[in-house]
């Protein structure tokens, strides 16, 4: 394999790499507005724990890809060792460290979730107990 077809791949996976974290933040969103447009999702538990269900689903499958393709951008990059590799072309070519990618991730799950919750989540005013108990 010659230096610039690794070279090729290498920006291949950094491509991947960001139109996987685009396709999630897009999933995000249309899970946000779900959760706030439809009223079936405030109305039954079911359907509000569905959703949160299958962002869940689709949060755990993008942060696979993402370390999937992280995998495949670190093994490219060890043979790309191999090859004389200019001084300002080394410095861009290592993939991002999985350590600071899921973290990252799992944190904005965890947000979405309880986002999805809060707002799902039929709220309970003091001021009405008061009045339907009189």
């Amino acid at each position: 394999m010659t230096e610039m077809e690794l070279t090729d791949r290498i920006f291949a996976r950094s491509d991947q790499l960001l139109w996987l974290w685009n396709a999630y933040v897009a999933v995000v969103a249309a899970t946000l507005i779900v959760a706030v447009t439809v009223p079936m999702v405030k109305e039954r538990r079911g359907v509000r724990n569905g959703l949160i269900g299958v962002f869940v689903f689709v949060a755990y499958a993008n942060l696979e890809s993402m370390r999937w393709v992280l995998k495949q951008w670190q093994v490219l990059v060890e043979s790309y060792r191999d090859v004389n590799v200019p001084g300002a072309l080394a410095s861009v070519m290592p993939a991002p460290h999985p350590l600071w990618v899921f973290p990252f991730h799992l944190i904005l799950d965890l947000l979405v979730v309880l986002a999805i919750w809060r707002l799902t989540c039929k709220t309970i005013r003091v001021g009405n107990l008061l009045a339907e108990s009189n």
